[in-house]
């Protein structure tokens, strides 16, 4: 809306009844965050301290949402923070129109921060020997040494689900905690390295990550990454977190968020 671009401290609106000429900075991304941003975040700090200092029951998050489908006195003005017709100004089309919105917003979170399935590919065969160091040959064909753990848990993936493009010996300079250089780190690619998977592999890398995540005891694996989630058996009932990048990787890339790859890393 030109009057929001304008509060938010942008450049001269334009006709609300047209869009804006091709030239004008709110088509500019770089532009648009920088006054968007701000905004919101001044936007969600106040109904926070508005919800907080009169007890009503909305979240702030549903709350900045009612601010954005219907004006921020539709919070204010109504019991809750959420309006119902009659209150705030707002009819029945207007608090159908807020109610669905928020149904999509919570639909969309449920989604996307939705827990894999576990795999239905089988258990594992478990790992029968102990911890120990790097001593075998790297089966992937690296030249370097993976753990027996490591070899074992690629020969139940290969048994399991075929041979697929996998690495796992590398010196990893740039990464000082790196499993690769002890032979306990491998990374299992879908698709083409460096790019986002298509739908299909996304799938099958699931499947693959679930089989890791529900035998990683039988098989001694330490945390999963794959598409921008991380798994620990030490955090297990955490299920499957955000992944950060741990202050070395870019994860919004698609090989640094590990949408190209599955990293798995073994206990021992």
């Amino acid at each position: 809306m030109p009057s929001t671009w304008v509060e938010g401290g942008g450049e001269t609106g334009w006709d609300a009844d047209e869009s804006p000429e091709p030239a004008h900075p709110v088509w500019d991304p770089a532009r648009h965050f920088a006054i968007a941003l701000p905004w919101m975040c001044r936007n969600l700090s106040l109904v926070a301290a508005h919800l907080r200092d009169t007890g009503k029951a909305a979240s702030a998050l549903d709350a900045l949402a009612v601010c954005h489908i219907a004006g921020c006195s539709r919070v204010t003005g109504s019991v809750t923070g959420i309006p119902v017709a009659g209150e705030a100004g707002c009819g029945e089309a207007c608090a159908r129109e807020v109610r669905d919105y928020l149904s999509a917003i919570h639909g969309f979170v449920e989604d996307y921060t939705a827990a894999p399935a576990v795999s239905s590919a089988g258990e594992a065969a478990p790992y029968p020997g102990g911890a120990s160091g790097c001593t075998v040959a790297d089966p992937t064909g690296t030249g370097g040494c993976v753990t027996p753990a490591t070899a074992w848990m690629l020969s139940q993936f290969s048994t399991t689900f075929g041979k697929r493009s996998t690495s796992c010996w590398d010196a990893h300079a740039w990464n000082p905690t790196s499993d690769h250089p002890k032979g306990k780190g491998c990374d299992v690619f879908y698709g083409r390295a460096g790019t986002f998977p298509n739908d299909e592999d996304v799938a099958l890398g699931w499947q693959a990550a679930g089989w890791l995540q529900a035998n990683a005891d039988r098989l001694r694996v330490s945390y999963v990454i794959w598409q921008g989630r991380i798994w620990s058996r030490s955090r297990a009932t955490a299920g499957w977190r955000a992944y950060t990048g741990g202050g070395v990787y870019n994860a919004e890339d698609p090989t640094g968020g590990h949408y190209d790859h599955i990293h798995v890393s073994m206990a021992e």
